[in-house]
């Protein structure tokens, strides 16, 4: 026994040890995972807010009233082979414009706005030769999607001076006051180096950033990538779900991705780390807890040996004292342990041996009365067959004698009495409102045309679970109470919905309603009901007869308690009787 308890601590230690390495990996790679996921959602927020930015450029320079009215006349006969802004007033005028837009963006490095033979921009006025063949570059092709299209790495080919590098935005110029006819280009320019920046912004020696298109075009950096490493990289983008610290083999390293996309660029940032720096930090994290943990558990196994040692000898004591017990004995003398847990077992042990000498001949009288009750429910379980059988006589018969009142009768009665004398003591509130609902249909057999219903319902009823038929006497008194002393037509309504703060239960009629001497003696006993299940005592006074209102209300306070408001009163539209029930939840 000692060596079981011992090898048992030893295991639970383990187990212990194990968990906490286990634990800490994963705190570990979850905090080393976010690290990546922050970096790489960072660059791409960053990148995007840049493009975003051009984009919103392009957008407003195409909104402009006055450069659309001039691409309009550029795009005309007469200016088919000459660039209609050599004319030093429009050209004025919309390098105004221009600059007006790109002034407060310094990231903005150059735009051009050009067609087939009309150029104006940020720097020089090229000639209309070189406009129509640059015009005609695959690059600026936007015909098939009409929208915007972001270039990556390119030389700004209308700066002939300086081969300024740079990333741009390109979208078509739609003349939107002119029917949007396509008039022209739009080009939005970003240096280069502002990507650059952005990419080596606190960048560990060990970790490499890229850039890379849906279409394997490498954003960043400009060189050192081939083609079948963008493709390699793109594999990680194919899924639904962000890729984080992936293996992939990179530059002859075994090195971790994490991808995240850029906006809505089709651009997507990878971050590269060498998989040595997580191979080094997970032996650090089990060197430490081993050593944390070793001088813990030899200290517990010492500590176990010495208390399990006095311990398993009063255990083997008692339990010799427990085999000498003899049937029928009512008292037990057991040895002083002077432990108090010990003895508070004997003690417990006592009162159970007492406790089932008494119950031995009381057992026999239960087994008894649950033999009494299955007959019982047996014989309850025949009773409703017996009546659904009749109700299909009855059906037949009328079937029979070609009256299509007592079939369609006979179907709803059987509904009825189907769903009261199912086993089911709960439903919902979506069911018992259909119900509700069937009931009402019956009665309008009797009643015809002069009843008129309406049952409002909203929210997930389907989700409130009651007793069942705890409602339908609510609806069945205004039939045997309500209308009794009242004239046609009859007028019921209700309303009843669910929220997620709790639900709610309206019936009203046009019947003689509740008089002040009833409102008054129902107050009366719905406080004594308040008080009996406060108290949690007096429960012989919760006497309700055959009164439906306080049987339901018994029903709901011992559910909903103080979560539940319950009012009657004369109903002020229509005259009768008004049952609020409300259910709000904290």
């Amino acid at each position: 026994m000692y060596l079981s308890i011992l090898l048992s601590c030893l295991f639970i230690i383990g187990v212990i040890v194990v968990a906490c390495i286990s634990y800490l990996q994963h705190e570990q790679n979850e905090s080393t995972k976010k690290y990546y996921v922050e970096k790489a959602a960072n660059i791409a927020s960053r990148v995007d807010s840049i493009m975003t930015e051009l984009e919103s450029v392009a957008i407003q320079l195409q909104s402009s009233s006055v450069l659309q009215k001039m691409f309009v006349e550029a795009s005309g006969e007469e200016y088919k082979d000459e660039n209609y802004f050599y004319n030093i007033e429009a050209r004025r005028e919309a390098c105004d414009i221009i600059w007006m837009f790109s002034a407060a963006r310094p990231h903005i490095a150059g735009i051009n706005i050009f067609n087939d033979s009309s150029y104006v921009g940020m720097r020089d006025n090229p000639t209309t030769e070189y406009i129509k063949e640059l015009s005609q570059n695959e690059m600026w092709d936007i015909s098939k999607d009409r929208t915007s299209r972001f270039l990556g790495f390119h030389t700004d080919k209308w700066d002939r001076m300086t081969d300024r590098e740079v990333l741009s935005v390109v979208r078509p110029f739609e003349a939107t006051n002119y029917k949007f006819i396509n008039v022209g280009t739009i080009e939005v320019q970003v240096k280069y180096r502002t990507i650059e920046e952005i990419c080596e912004d606190n960048l560990p020696d060990t970790m490499t950033v890229l850039i890379i298109s849906a279409d394997g075009e490498v954003i960043y950096p400009k060189s050192g990538v081939s083609e079948k490493q963008a493709e390699s990289l793109l594999k990680f983008t194919e899924s639904d779900t962000p890729k984080v610290m992936e293996p992939v083999q990179w530059l002859s390293e075994n090195c971790i991705a994490t991808t995240h996309p850029v906006g809505d660029t089709g651009w997507f940032v990878f971050v590269l780390d060498e998989e040595s720096v997580l191979g080094q930090s997970r032996s650090d994290t089990i060197r430490l807890t081993v050593l944390f943990t070793l001088p813990i558990m030899m200290l517990i196994l010492a500590s176990m040996f010495v208390a399990t040692r006095g311990m398993i000898r009063i255990i083997v004591r008692l339990s010799k004292e427990v085999e000498e017990i003899v049937p029928g004995q009512d008292e037990i003398n057991f040895s002083h342990t002077g432990v108090r847990e010990i003895e508070m077992l004997q003690d417990a042990f006592e009162s159970l041996l007492r406790e089932v000498n008494r119950t031995s001949n009381e057992l026999l009288l239960a087994k008894q009365a649950e033999l009494g009750l299955r007959i019982n429910a047996l014989q309850a379980q025949t009773d409703p067959h017996y009546l659904f059988n009749s109700l299909s006589a009855i059906s037949a018969v009328g079937i029979e004698e070609n009256s299509e009142k007592i079939p369609v009768m006979c179907h709803q009665l059987g509904e009825l009495f189907r769903y009261t004398s199912s086993e089911n003591t709960t439903t919902t509130l979506a069911d018992e409102l259909k119900h509700i609902a069937l009931y009402i249909d019956f009665m309008k057999w009797r009643y015809e045309d002069k009843l008129h219903s309406r049952i409002d319902l909203s929210g997930p009823l389907e989700t409130i679970s009651i007793t069942k038929v705890s409602l339908q006497p609510l609806v069945e008194n205004c039939f045997t109470h309500g209308f009794k002393g009242a004239f046609a037509p009859y007028h019921l309504i209700i309303d009843c919905g669910c929220d997620e703060g709790g639900w709610h239960f309206f019936i009203r009629d046009n019947g003689c309603g509740f008089d002040k001497k009833t409102v008054e003696k129902i107050s009366e006993e719905i406080s004594v009901i308040d008080n009996v299940i406060k108290s949690r005592s007096g429960y012989e006074q919760l006497k309700t007869g055959d009164s439906a209102i306080l049987n339901l209300y018994i029903r709901l306070k011992l559910q909903y308690t103080d979560a539940l408001t319950f009012e009657i009163q004369r109903d002020k539209e229509y005259g009768g009787a008004f049952v609020s029930i409300v259910v709000r939840y904290d």
